[in-house]
């Protein structure tokens, strides 16, 4: 095996100075060549195999029939395709710099959201460019509507991203009606997508349950454990007793504060007062002491990433024998727990602190809801003990955000919305209820994860961190026009950026265009990533940041733990992850983490909407959220969802957009439509192919009294018309 090894490390090695010798680039037939010259031994396979995975590293970098080192230009990046109507599309990319264009017949055979590398030029208005590779396919499978026309069949992804519909080449033994969802595995052959045969039929999109199943197969999100895993948990030891090393801190007030509905309990916190100082305990679930470094079971929540949450069930990260039960800090239950005791100060510093392995007993099993009413004086709990910590607790929350927020920390406070069903059907949306019981935890769990990321960096050993890294100056100076058109002041150039966007938060909290800026801001910065090199954490204003305070659904803060306790260990002989595990296990989670992100987002986005199809003809109010070259975007204060109007269903007049798309203007009423103008609109239709809400306006333009006739001929358009 160590000789199989060192032979492609020494073929890697010679490939590398080949292809970087070439400034043009080098054709697979070349390099084979050259090697041989070298007296290189290598295989063909293996080379392929080779080229392949430092193409996908991005080590290496291949058009059409080249290949060449990414580092010998600097106009190559990778980022993810998103596809728009009319054959053109744009690169997001992976830095968080400015989006690439992609013109018609220059995105290859790529689909929405898969991974590429583009070569791109700079031009007055913006980045446009190329796609010279697919560095990985995000559907090898792919999920949609079923459709038959003139005897050909289609698949309509579900993914907005992809806008093409996609041909099946053979119903052969399939049994499926046009409108139901399928999914098909990919097929490519001389730059050319198709669907060989339906793997699998869902049904009926309202049909009970299709939903959550057809998320789970777009995602590739498995409920089902292998039977490898199965063994190994019905083989762990399930006594909890008291080791040598753990502190026993079963006496002590340590309690629990999660949501009602939450389905495991990996936090607990306990608090007390001496003197001056508080004396803050957060006890994480010891996951590790279960789950063992390579083991089936830790190979498999290494794949799964995290858990992802939908609104009745939970796809987790590990078997419900651990996660709901074992590692779950349930009340009245011997739990073994790794801690973090902290000394605080009236200023929110902490003085000193203690990481240990431990063992509780949770008190009580609290909601946000009961915590908030013990703290308002509401209710009264049934032990005094409980008060007393969370008023202890509400002190010093509000010292830590003090602190935080006078360092720059952003504090978005977007809404959230929260289904309501009723005997298993959605009966209304509301926006989630955010109390200060939750800052509390928030703010315990923040100070927690840096003060162990402060141990770890004392300690010189490799840290898996979970940076936010600057944004690009680009991205703020066009956040800078927009916002000072919009009248707020924003100067990047000066430095305390941070400060500045929290000001402005502040600022128009309550104002019509409050989401509209928060969102504006949001989108201006990069994502939040998991990382052994450390570039600090931007938005939360930390210099050292690591995940540590939920092991049973994330798979970092399972890596942390094992770090924390192989430096507790008093044996010389230590197994640390090494900085390239790191990088791996970085870069796997971070994008499970973002999958989980969009399964869930787009589960309720479905559910929303297939709601809104009851609401057809009814009236609602809304806010402006954006203008497209097409339509106006509308959000329903009701149902956190957005539609459009197209312009031409604004009649009384030919409304011209502004240049950085913040309102349109009537040529001759001179009436102006604004970010954030409060307007009344009717539900015309709902397209739930698409995922889109089509609306009429009712309030601010009348009728210009056309004829039915004329307006049904403008109905007819396209649908690709209205969404644009």
């Amino acid at each position: 095996m160590k000789e199989n090894n060192l032979k492609k490390s020494v073929l890697i090695k010679a490939i590398l100075e080949i292809v970087g010798e070439s400034r043009k680039g080098i054709k697979y037939s070349s390099i084979s060549k050259k090697l041989k010259e070298k007296k290189v031994p290598f295989h063909t396979k293996i080379l392929k195999d080779v080229l392949k995975r430092l193409v996908h590293e991005g080590t290496v970098y291949r058009d059409q029939k080249r290949y060449f080192i990414g580092g010998k230009s600097k106009n190559i990046l990778r980022g993810e395709y998103s596809a728009a109507r009319g054959g053109f599309g744009f690169v997001v990319p992976e830095d968080g710099s400015r989006d690439v264009f992609i013109p018609p017949g220059k995105s290859k055979s790529a689909m929405g959201g898969d991974l590429v590398d583009v070569i791109f030029y700079e031009r007055e208005n913006g980045r446009e460019g190329e796609i010279v590779s697919i560095v990985e396919r995000k559907y090898k499978r792919i999920v949609g509507y079923f459709e038959l026309e003139r005897l050909r069949a289609f698949l309509i992804p579900l993914d907005p991203k992809i806008e093409d519909e996609i041909e099946i080449r053979s119903l052969s033994g399939i049994s499926v009606l046009p409108g139901m969802l399928v999914e098909g595995e990919i097929k490519e052959k001389k730059g050319e997508i198709y669907i060989e045969k339906i793997s699998r039929v869902f049904g009926f999109p309202d049909d009970e349950g299709v939903d959550i199943e057809v998320i789970k197969a777009k995602y590739s999100l498995k409920e089902e454990f292998p039977e490898k895993v199965k063994k190994f948990v019905e083989n762990i030891d399930k006594k909890v007793v008291r080791g040598k090393r753990r502190v026993d801190l079963r006496k002590k007030i340590v309690f629990t504060i999660d949501g009602e509905d939450a389905r495991d309990f990996d936090d607990a916190v306990s608090i007390e007062k001496r003197g001056n100082k508080y004396i803050l305990g957060v006890h994480i679930a010891d996951v590790s002491h279960y789950v063992k470094r390579n083991s089936h079971l830790d190979k498999e929540a290494f794949k799964r990433g995290n858990s992802v949450y939908f609104p009745e069930k939970v796809i987790p990260m590990l078997p419900h024998e651990l996660s709901s039960d074992l590692c779950s800090l349930k009340e009245g239950v011997d739990r073994y727990t790794l801690s973090v005791e902290m000394e605080i100060n009236k200023k929110g510093d902490v003085l000193k602190y203690k990481v240990f392995p431990s063992m509780i007993n949770s008190k009580k099993r609290l909601t946000y809801k009961e915590a908030q009413a013990i703290i308002d004086g509401d209710i009264k709990p049934d032990k005094k003990e409980i008060y007393e910590s969370l008023t202890l607790m509400k002190e010093l929350a509000e010292i830590l955000i003090k602190k935080r927020r006078a360092k720059g920390s952003l504090d978005f406070d977007l809404p959230e919305p929260f289904l309501l069903y009723k005997e298993k059907k959605l009966v209304g949306i509301s926006a989630a209820i955010r109390l200060f019981s939750h800052r509390i935890i928030e703010e315990f769990m923040l100070i927690a994860n840096e003060t162990v990321a402060e141990f770890l960096i004392q300690n010189d050993v490799p840290v898996l961190f979970r940076i936010h890294e600057e944004p690009d100056p680009l991205k703020l100076k066009q956040l800078k026009e927009i916002l000072e058109k919009l009248g707020y002041k924003f100067e990047p150039e000066k430095g305390n950026i941070p400060k500045q966007l929290q000001k402005i938060i502040d600022k128009v909290e309550g104002k019509n265009e409050e989401n509209f800026v928060n969102l504006l801001i949001l989108k201006s910065m990069k994502l939040a990533k998991y990382t052994p090199i450390n570039r600090g954490h931007f938005g939360l204003q930390k210099e050292n940041y690591c995940h540590f305070t939920s092991p049973i659904r994330r798979y970092p803060d399972l890596i942390i733990h094992r770090t924390v306790k192989e430096v507790l260990k008093n044996k010389e002989k230590k197994n640390f992850y090494s900085v390239s595990e790191l990088e791996e296990i970085g870069a796997q989670t971070s994008k499970t983490e973002r999958r989980a992100d969009e399964a869930e987002k787009e589960l309720i986005k479905w559910r929303i909407i297939r709601f809104m199809k009851k609401k057809v003809g009814e009236e609602f109010y809304g806010r402006i959220t954006n203008f497209t070259q097409a339509a106006i975007i509308v959000e329903l204060e009701e149902f956190f969802v957005e539609g459009s109007i197209p312009y031409y269903e604004l009649s009384d007049d030919y409304y011209t957009l502004d240049k950085e798309r913040l309102n349109i203007i009537g040529r001759r009423t001179k009436k102006e439509l604004s970010i954030g103008d409060r307007i009344k609109v009717l539900i015309a239709s709902v397209d739930t192919f698409r995922q889109k809400i089509y609306f009429l306006p009712v309030d601010f333009i009348k009728d210009s009294g056309k004829s039915k006739k004329n307006r049904k001929k403008r109905k007819r358009k396209k649908k690709e018309d209205m969404w644009q």
